[in-house]
């Protein structure tokens, strides 16, 4: 009796162990919005538990947030950063992350729009001089907004007022006529057309007239947690690429999980443009680096960035 009790004992401890050790802990940074779906989706659908892992997420409000835990190490992951943020992380801290998915909005399946009212007259982007524009915040989107300006041959410096607004104020910015149109992006866009009697007075700006695909979020991984942690790493892109797959597949059912993670409602997640997410291997390479020297050429990145020793190799998870 005494010895089946220690073998019982002896096996429990070793179910235990195995357990913890098949679902370790990956943390992830996230923020509440629409092009973090893929971490929603796989956390919904059980793609993390099918891959024994378990995730600690944690929901930050800007993408400089998420940069600076990755860096100290308070997190092992971020879901579609800036692509902004992690080239001026590259910049000074070469190395201490690496890609392993990337935003890839294009001209159908977009994420940026100048939004306008349908009764402000506005019938193009060249009725906007003279007007007041406000834009999603951070460097990214005033740059690449302001190029679409220069295609209409707007000068964003003289011809108009171009401000960043909080994106939580830019329906009632626009519904208030505080501003005359915003640049902005989804679901943000689409919310405008269906709540506020507005227009996209030029859906895909970016994506149709700078660079298709924008690739304005990438997916980002600790390297010193990537280098400790390989095959722990590899399980979560995994799962985070199973969860692509079942978007692809199923794009109307994978917007349910937004209802949980952000404050996108159900009937505007339903008109917005379903944002395609490259894997390792799909990823345009041109398009990136074309993406980073805009942004150096804007003076936004301080020097060149070789984007492709960003990305985790093609072959990775073989």
């Amino acid at each position: 009796m005494r010895r089946f009790l220690v073998l019982l004992v002896f096996s429990i401890l070793l179910i235990s162990c195995s357990k913890n050790k098949t679902n370790e802990t990956v943390k992830v940074g996230y923020l509440p919005i629409y092009v973090d779906l893929p971490l929603f989706v796989a956390k919904e659908r059980g793609f993390f538990e099918k891959r024994g892992v378990q995730v600690e997420l944690t929901r930050f409000e800007s993408s400089p947030e998420i940069g600076t835990s990755l860096l100290n190490g308070s997190i092992d992951a971020g879901a579609s950063i800036a692509t902004s943020v992690v080239l001026n992380i590259e910049s000074r801290d070469q190395g201490k992350m690496k890609v392993f998915v990337v935003d890839a909005e294009n001209k159908d399946n977009y994420l940026s729009s100048f939004v306008v009212l349908k009764d402000s007259k506005i019938k193009n982007l060249r009725d906007l001089k003279g007007k007041k524009i406000g834009s999603f915040p951070g460097p990214t989107a005033v740059t690449f907004g302001k190029m679409v300006l220069e295609k209409f041959g707007i000068n964003p410096a003289t011809d108009v007022e171009y401000v960043e607004l909080a994106t939580a104020t830019h329906l009632s910015a626009l519904g208030s006529k505080t501003v005359d149109a915003l640049f902005t992006y989804e679901p943000t866009a689409t919310q405008a057309v269906l709540e506020k009697n507005a227009i996209k007075l030029v859906p895909g700006a970016v994506e149709n007239y700078i660079i298709d695909p924008w690739q304005a979020g990438v997916w980002v991984v600790n390297t010193s947690f990537k280098d400790k942690k390989p095959e722990l790493t590899k399980k979560f892109i995994m799962a985070i690429y199973d969860a692509i797959d079942y978007m692809r597949a199923n794009p109307d059912s994978s917007k349910k999980a937004l209802t949980k993670y952000t404050s996108i409602k159900p009937e505007v997640a339903k008109f917005t443009p379903n944002i395609p997410f490259t894997k390792l291997g799909e990823v345009n390479l041109e398009a990136l680096q074309k993406h980073s020297d805009i942004l150096m050429e804007r003076k936004v990145l301080s020097k060149y960035i070789d984007t492709k020793k960003l990305l985790l190799p093609s072959d990775y998870l073989k």
